[in-house]
């Protein structure tokens, strides 16, 4: 059965077993957004985006570095999600790890996935995400070594902790409600992974599966 004169908002069914509610378009209200990105640190990052350029990656000139390229890309992709409708928050986290005095312009607290950085998420429309971006990532050196699947697994765990109710929000019957927000982790890196380094390869890729696997695991308990 077929009716004409749809008023939206209003619930009927041919089959009064199954009910419908029609809703416009217009009035639909988007999901919220969470977003960790990952921003890696190493120092491999300050090589340049010319992969055919030779030589040593600390004389490359900033603004032809890896680096900026990424932080630029970044920036792109906060003033796209201003248009997004819905409330998005996003929250950027350097990571690396075995900083060394001297060669870096920043301390281990920086690039620590830490829950404290992790949850220190900003609305994209927020001057303070402007100022990180424009500022303190901008004008730090990248100059870490490279603990990818670590930080994976710690933004995973961080993200699928269904006791948040931000990430997970209930209704008053402890049931979850119908707009659930999306939940995504951006990862910037060159790819140079130095945790599980071994001159036997086998045995690198063996450990870089083992820390796959984990992530694995974690996000099939909770799809």
């Amino acid at each position: 059965m077929v009716k004409s004169g749809i008023n939206f908002g209003e619930t009927f069914s041919a089959n009064p077993n199954i009910k419908f509610r029609w809703k416009s378009p217009q009035d639909t209200v988007p999901d919220d957004a969470y977003i960790i990105v990952l921003f890696d640190m190493s120092g491999s990052m300050q090589c340049s985006t010319d992969l055919n350029r030779k030589g040593n990656c600390n004389k490359v000139p900033k603004g032809q570095r890896k680096y900026d390229a990424a932080i630029d890309t970044l920036k792109n992709f906060v003033e796209e999600a201003k248009t997004w409708k819905g409330k998005t928050q996003v929250s950027i986290v350097p990571f690396g790890n075995r900083v060394k005095t001297g060669n870096c312009n920043f301390s281990e607290p920086f690039v620590n996935v830490s829950p404290d950085n992790l949850n220190d998420f900003q609305n994209v429309e927020s001057t303070e995400l402007t100022k990180f971006l424009n500022t303190d990532l901008s004008n730090k050196t990248p100059c870490t070594a490279t603990n990818i699947y670590e930080s994976l697994y710690k933004s995973v765990e961080f993200l699928t902790n269904d006791s948040d109710e931000r990430f997970y929000p209930v209704n008053r019957e402890g049931e979850p409600t119908d707009n659930q927000p999306r939940l995504s982790i951006i990862l910037f890196t060159d790819g140079f992974y130095t945790d599980t380094f071994n001159k036997d390869e086998t045995i690198a890729r063996g450990k870089q599966q083992q820390q796959i696997d984990k992530i694995a695991t974690l996000l099939k308990k909770n799809p």
